[in-house]
């Protein structure tokens, strides 16, 4: 193995520019030597390991494919080495191929601008700013960030955010940032704006906090829509449920992810206006899934959404196996996600070995807007006055549900009693969004037909129809990196609580929004959540493991100190600018600029370009190989210094993340995405008592279940 020259009289290289030249060994070593970093031996063993044959006339740009693929393959979970080689060679590549520079330049802000105002992708932010202050930008760029992010990295960013010119990617990582930092300040009218939008950019080229997927696609584009979660509530009528099916797709083509609370939808035969009979849940689910299908995500990732629904539905055993493999196609809709809600009673009924009552909801309305001891007793009264529509053992329920975790990973669960006890709302929260960590109230748009009237005036028979909007849940999502916060000055941390919160104001009242029912959420309430990301990373630089006690201390220090920091930030930019209008729907009686503040969100994407760990979630292995459109191999930040500290999920007692998720859970005023990591789990009892254990802790809803094995019978959960 190794670069080999075919048999031919010459070996001519053809430029990216059309130029010729003779291909030379020595100025393909020159190339590996920079991206080496000057290491020989590493950039001999490239040269070693390649298989390429040069032939006359040969492109560059094979060449560089050739030797970013070599350096890529060579990466291990022993030689880490090679994964900054893999990027720095692609890096050059992109360079090269979209721009046409050489890796000591940069376009300009001034060259770069103009392409995507000119296409029609982003406003003319000339007309908000002048020469001078687009000048100033440009000289606050720092190119050398690139290569802070991983290969992966910035893979996923060309992917996946980069914005896109003549259908490719066009836009570096660093105008990305500062497109970021432009967007919070472009309305701001201080002397100042510059240099916060500056700040911003830099803290967020340095990873000091992350941009949720919305902020960070859509930023000075033209309908610019930076919502990441929204929450639906749908009622049991058509034009609610066509309204909703609406919305979905509305937010979902902004880049929002959803979810749609479902309990209010009647059960399968039960009896409808028509005189008819209703088939229930499942067409209404598969409904939804025809929408989310349709509207995709900014066209570079499919629409998403979850759907919530109760214990007690009278279809709960159609709606669990919705994503199983098996079954009429008609009865399942596997592109969406689910979630049961759960209540304390369902829990006390599973570990009783009792039957539980299941309802139509059109009988018991009630129900949806009840919990705790409230909920307990009107479920009794409807018990009593035999409203229910089928009697089943506990255990049944809580086999198929335990069975669809372990097989699909799905099936979120929501603690509705733990949410409601430490929600900030006085209103009922439904239910939770996508990721399961936004706990905000929804309420479902109504409309009033009224019959066929007279207008005397005119003589003429008209028709009236009203509209009374609801309430579509939207959080605006924000991440801190822990690493960077746990070494902080108690000032840096309000330099950078304040700037976060205020550029999130200021998005909330400069966005575009699809519905009403969005726009009123979100500029009275102002929900934001702010959440953490490369916990993992933190304790591996720490040398503390999730199991050692001191990293519980650790977990809830950085909850406590966002808690304390946030919130003080939160008050002193509502002396300046005014409480949330809806305060007095909630329980907050101080100063307060936003009704929430926190929610641990996953970062997945958003975490991989600053080569961070994912949110609150310790590494699955220290090297991850992922396929898709393309494989891709991620490395655990640091690998080669920190390797031996990581902790690896599947060696984590659950018991311990639960207990991490408790000490961070005092200081939330939403949920955290909480995944469970399930190790050769075969019996539903595990499953199932993971979930009371969650429940006892407090905690607000469980993500996903991971877990590569199948469920077998189980006598705890047979009837």
């Amino acid at each position: 193995m190794s670069i080999e020259l075919a048999n031919d009289k010459s070996h001519i290289v053809i430029k990216r520019n059309g130029t010729e030249e003779p291909y030379t060994e020595s100025k393909m070593l020159s190339v590996l030597l920079w991206a080496c970093e000057g290491n020989e031996l590493l950039a001999k063993s490239i040269i070693d390991a390649a298989e390429i044959r040069i032939y006359n006339r040969i492109h560059i740009a094979t060449l560089f494919d050739e030797m970013i693929d070599t350096a890529y393959n060579l990466i291990s979970r022993l030689t880490p080495q090679y994964e900054p080689v893999a990027k720095r060679l692609y890096l050059q590549k992109m360079y090269k191929e979209l721009w046409g520079i050489k890796r000591s330049e940069y376009p300009t802000m001034h060259e770069y601008l103009p392409i995507f105002i000119n296409s029609g992708t982003l406003i003319n932010v000339f007309d908000y700013m002048s020469t001078e202050e687009i000048q100033q930008l440009t000289d606050a760029i720092k190119p050398e960030r690139d290569l802070l992010s991983s290969y992966l990295g910035m893979k996923t960013y060309f992917s996946k955010y980069s914005l896109r010119h003549n259908k490719k990617p066009k836009e570096l990582l660093q105008h990305g940032f500062m497109r970021m930092a432009i967007q919070a300040y472009l309305h701001d009218e201080s002397p100042e704006r510059v240099s916060k939008m500056i700040h911003r950019y830099d803290n967020l080229s340095l990873g000091l906090y992350t941009e949720a997927t919305p902020k960070f696609k859509n930023s000075l584009r033209t309908s610019f829509s930076g919502a990441s979660c929204c929450i639906h509530k749908v009622e049991d009528n058509t034009e609610s449920i066509n309204k909703v099916v609406s919305d979905i797709g509305q937010y979902s083509r902004s880049d929002g992810g959803n979810a749609v609370d479902i309990s209010s939808i009647r059960s399968n035969g039960s009896t409808i206006s028509t005189k008819g009979f209703s088939s229930g849940t499942v067409p209404v689910v598969r409904h939804i899934q025809s929408d989310v299908e349709l509207f995709n995500q900014s066209s570079t990732r499919p629409g998403a959404c979850a759907v919530y629904y109760p214990w007690w539905h009278a279809d709960i055993m159609q709606l669990l196996p919705l994503l199983d493999e098996g079954g009429k196609e008609n009865q399942r809709a596997r592109s969406l996600k689910y979630a049961i809600k759960i209540d304390r009673l369902f829990l006390r009924a599973i570990e009783s070995e009792s039957e539980i009552y299941l309802f139509d909801p059109k009988k018991v309305p009630e129900f949806n807007e009840l919990v705790g001891v409230e909920f307990d007793a009107a479920y009794s009264r409807a018990v009593a006055s035999k409203l229910y529509e089928q009697v089943i053992p506990a255990q049944i329920v809580a086999y198929e549900l335990a069975k669809q975790r372990l097989e699909t990973g799905n099936v979120y669960i929501f603690f509705r009693d733990n949410v409601m006890e430490q929600s900030v709302f006085k209103s009922t929260i439904h239910s939770s969004n996508l990721c399961t960590e936004i706990l905000l109230p929804t309420e479902a748009a109504t409309k009033f037909r009224t019959k066929a009237l007279e207008n005397i005036s005119t003589g003429t028979i008209e028709t009236h129809t009203t509209e009374v909007s609801g309430l579509t849940a939207l959080c605006n999502l924000s991440s801190i990196n822990v690493l960077k916060w746990y070494h902080m000055t108690d000032s840096e941390r309000h330099i950078v609580a304040r700037e976060l919160l205020e550029a999130s104001d200021n998005i909330i009242d400069y966005q575009h929004y699809p519905t009403p029912d969005g726009e009123i959420f979100n500029r009275n309430y102002r929900a934001i959540g702010i959440g953490q990301n490369n916990t993992a990373q933190l304790f591996a630089t720490l040398g503390l493991k999730y199991s050692d006690s001191k990293s519980l201390i650790v977990s809830s220090d950085i909850a406590r100190t966002m808690y304390e920091v946030f919130t003080y930030e939160s008050a002193e930019l509502a002396k300046l600018r005014g409480n949330f209008k809806w305060i007095h729907k909630t329980k907050r009686t101080s100063y307060a600029r936003f009704a929430t503040l926190f929610a641990i969100a996953p970062t997945a994407t958003s975490s991989l370009i600053i080569d961070a760990t994912e949110g609150i979630e310790p590494i699955s292995s220290l090297l991850s190989e992922k396929t898709g459109t393309s494989s891709s191999k991620q490395l655990a930040p640091q690998l080669q210094t920190l390797g031996v500290n990581y902790e690896l999920a599947g060696t984590i007692p659950t018991e311990v993340l639960y207990k991490h998720a408790q000490a961070r859970n005092q200081y939330l005023d939403q949920g955290q995405s909480i995944n469970t990591y399930a190790k050769d789990v075969t019996s539903a009892a595990e499953v199932i008592n993971d979930i009371i254990l969650a429940e006892s802790l407090k905690l607000t809803a469980l993500y996903y279940l991971q877990s590569n094995t199948s469920l077998d019978g189980c006598d705890s959960c047979s009837s």
